[in-house]
C-alpha cells in the first residue's frame, strides 16, 4: 500500500481513549519507508508533538500488534533485547538443591538460565513465535500472548509473519552507551540470550517489524547510531498568513494560516463537531502566543498539542457533565466554551499568563 494523501487513523490508547491522528504524507512515507529498508525510526521533536502516539497510528494502519517499552536513566541496551532475573533463580536452586538432593539431572534442569529469561522489546520484534514461546518458559502459568492493536476494530486474520510495531520511548533518557549496545542487533537483526546455544534470528517469509524510537533530543545519539534509523523530524507549521481561496468561482481570496489550519484540524480529530470550530482556532491563536513569549523570554516552556488537546478536553467534559461551578456558565454552548477558556487557560499555557 502507498500513502498519496494526508489520513485520519482511528486509534485507541492503552486507557481506553479512541479519537483519530493525522498522519501527513512525510510520516506515512518514513513509516512505509523504514519498514522497506528494515530500518529503525527514529523520530525526533519537542515533548508533546506526538512522537509515541505515531507508533499507535501505524498499528492502527499497518493493523499490526504494537508494544511498548519506555527507557529510563538505568535501562541498558540488554534490557531491550531480554532479562534475566537472577534473583529468582538463586532462591528457587536454593530450594530445588533440597528438593532434588540426589538428582543431580533434575536439579540442572531446574534452574537451568533459560527458565530465568524473559524476552525484551526487541526480542518479539525479531521473532514473535520465539519470543511468545520463551515468555511461556519464564512463566509455565502464563497463555500465550494475545496481540494488541491500537486500532478500536483490530483485524481478526493477523498472523506473527505479518509483523509487529515495537515502540522504544525517550531513548535519550538513557547513557550513550544504550544506542551504541544496539549497533550490532540492529545490523544483523539476531543475538543470542543467555542460557541459549542458538542465536535468535528473524522468521523466514515474515515482514520487517516497524520499530519506533522517540527522542526528545535531551542527549545527542552516537552518529553510528543515527546513521542505523531513518530520522524523522516532528515539527509544527509555520504561523505565517497566506492568501486562499476556497471558492474556485470566486474573485475574494481568504486567508489561512498553517499553523492555525493544523490545529483546527487535530481538534477536529478528537472531538469532531462536539465543540465550535471557532473555539479550535481561537485556542489555536492563544497556543502560538504563548509559544512566542516562551520563545522571546527563553525562560518558559513551550505548550503543544498536548496542551492544547488537554484543554480542549477539559473543557468539553465540563460542558458536557454539568460540573459545579460558583459561577454559572453562559446558555450557548460556544459561549460555555469562550467562558471556561479565559478561567482555565492559566492552566495550560503557562508564559502568556504567569509570571516567572
Amino acid at each position: 500500500m502507498k500513502p498519496t494523501e494526508n489520513q485520519s487513523v482511528p486509534i485507541r490508547t492503552p486507557n481506553g481513549d479512541e479519537f483519530c491522528h493525522l498522519l501527513s504524507n512525510q510520516e506515512q512515507d518514513a513509516i512505509y519507508g523504514a519498514i522497506a529498508a528494515n530500518r529503525p525510526l527514529l523520530v525526533r521533536g519537542e515533548p508533546g508533538l506526538g512522537k509515541s502516539q505515531l507508533a499507535l497510528a501505524a498499528s492502527s494502519l499497518l493493523n499490526r500488534p504494537y508494544k511498548t517499552f519506555t527507557i529510563d536513566s538505568h535501562t541498558e541496551a540488554r534490557d531491550l533485547l531480554y532479562s534475566f532475573d537472577a534473583v529468582q533463580r538463586l532462591a528457587e536452586a536454593q530450594v530445588a538443591a533440597n528438593y532434588f538432593r540426589d538428582d543431580r539431572e533434575a536439579l540442572r534442569k531446574a534452574i537451568r538460565v533459560r527458565r530465568f529469561v524473559s524476552p525484551g522489546p526487541l526480542w518479539w520484534a525479531i521473532s514473535w513465535t520465539s519470543a511468545n514461546k520463551q515468555q511461556k518458559i519464564y512463566n509455565s502459568n502464563r497463555q500465550d500472548e494475545t496481540p494488541v492493536f491500537a486500532s478500536p476494530q483490530p483485524p481478526g486474520t493477523w498472523e506473527s509473519k505479518h509483523g509487529i510495531v515495537i515502540l522504544i520511548d525517550e531513548i535519550d533518557k538513557a547513557d550513550s552507551s544504550l544506542p551504541n549496545g544496539l549497533l550490532e542487533v540492529l545490523g544483523s537483526h539476531q543475538f543470542l540470550p543467555a542460557g541459549f546455544r542458538k542465536p535468535i534470528v528473524s522468521e523466514s517469509n515474515t515482514q520487517p517489524p516497524l520499530i519506533v524510537i522517540t527522542t526528545n533530543r535531551e542527549r545527542a545519539m552516537p552518529p553510528a547510531f543515527l546513521r542505523r534509523c531513518l530520522i524523522l523530524d516532528l515539527v509544527l507549521p509555520q504561523y505565517e498568513l497566506r492568501k486562499n481561496s476556497p471558492d474556485p468561482s470566486s474573485d475574494e481570496l481568504g486567508e489561512s494560516n498553517p499553523f492555525i489550519d493544523h490545529f483546527v484540524q487535530l481538534g477536529q480529530a478528537h472531538f469532531g463537531t462536539q465543540i465550535p470550530e471557532s473555539v479550535y482556532s481561537s485556542l489555536a491563536e492563544l497556543l502560538h502566543e504563548d509559544r512566542t513569549m516562551a520563545e522571546e523570554s527563553q525562560t518558559g516552556t513551550k505548550p503543544g498539542p498536548a496542551e492544547y488537546i488537554d484543554l480542549l478536553r477539559a473543557m468539553h467534559q465540563w460542558v458536557a457533565s454539568d460540573a459545579p461551578t460558583n459561577t454559572p456558565l453562559p446558555s450557548s454552548d460556544e459561549a460555555k466554551y469562550e467562558d471556561l477558556c479565559r478561567r482555565l487557560k492559566a492552566f495550560f499555557f503557562s508564559n502568556k499568563y504567569r509570571e516567572f
